[in-house]
């Protein structure tokens, strides 16, 4: 009987040992689990956290590649000499980024010889051959239905009736890629100021304030004593059915820039600076 007591009791000590083995390892499981739901719960934080940092900055990138190929080059110019090449005779103009606009910085030279052909002769080009030396300082006279290269009917009509000034690029005489500007968009030149950046150093008129500096690589030329009094630029807004604005360069400081109109239907008297799309 003390034996079987004795088997009996050893017996109860063996099952105390394995219960209090079984009780010691469910809380380490527990905490590997805690630790496993912490890392979870912290992973997600910083997971979440960190997925939608690299996602906004993803986004981020994603707009600015589309922001900066939104503006497609033309393939005639060429961003790192600043040079437009002229596809159709393969002559090389120099160009000025000012703000948000990339301009000719040179007057346009093509010679536009078969346009507007049956049109009444005071749209010819062709009295309009100055030297070469000349040639490449002021660039060639054109009418504005050459610089436009409308129809003939729209001498005497609208052409852009209801069309607001902004929306939209009429190519023109410019090359592929470049339009003629509107007098909107001159204004936004003209509004960088002041003035005597857009002028070449040429410009030394009435006034010791009044000198062209050219820090925008604009280089407009100062009048061509023989025959002007104002640098002429057209644009490509219409001011009346046989009217357009014109943007004119004084040589009096009281008004240096002058909003001004031109007839449809006048021969060459004014010069072309193009704008790229």
């Amino acid at each position: 009987m003390k034996i079987k007591s004795l088997i009996c009791c050893l017996s109860m000590m063996f099952a105390l040992v394995a219960c209090g083995e079984d009780s010691s390892s469910s809380p380490d499981q527990e905490q590997t689990g805690e630790t496993t739901v912490s890392s979870s719960s912290e992973k997600g934080d910083v997971s979440s956290s960190g997925a939608e940092s690299p996602e906004v900055s993803s986004s981020s990138s994603a707009e600015n590649i589309v922001s900066s190929e939104s503006k497609v080059l033309p393939a005639n110019y060429d961003p790192e000499t600043g040079l437009l090449t002229d596809e159709r005779d393969g002559d090389v103009y120099k160009t000025a980024k000012i703000g948000d606009q990339i301009w000719m910085a040179e007057n346009m030279r093509i010679v536009d010889s078969t346009y507007l052909v049956g049109c009444e002769s005071n749209f010819s080009e062709n009295w309009s051959y100055p030297p070469d030396s000349t040639l490449k300082k002021y660039g060639r006279y054109y009418s504005w239905m050459t610089v436009m290269q409308l129809p003939c009917k729209f001498r005497d009509s609208l052409a852009f009736a209801g069309v607001q000034d902004s929306a939209f690029h009429t190519q023109g005489l410019c090359p592929k890629g470049w339009h003629v500007p509107t007098m909107d968009e001159w204004q936004v030149l003209v509004h960088q100021g002041p003035v005597s950046k857009l002028l070449s150093t040429e410009w030394d008129y009435k006034s010791p304030d009044y000198k062209g500096t050219d820090e925008y690589g604009f280089s407009i030329p100062v009048p061509n004593e023989r025959n002007e009094s104002m640098s002429c630029y057209y644009t490509a807004t219409e001011r009346t059915y046989n009217k357009a604005y014109a943007i004119c360069f004084d040589t009096m400081p009281q008004k240096p820039v002058v909003k001004t109109y031109t007839n449809k239907s006048d021969y060459a008297s004014h010069y072309l600076r193009c704008l790229m799309d």
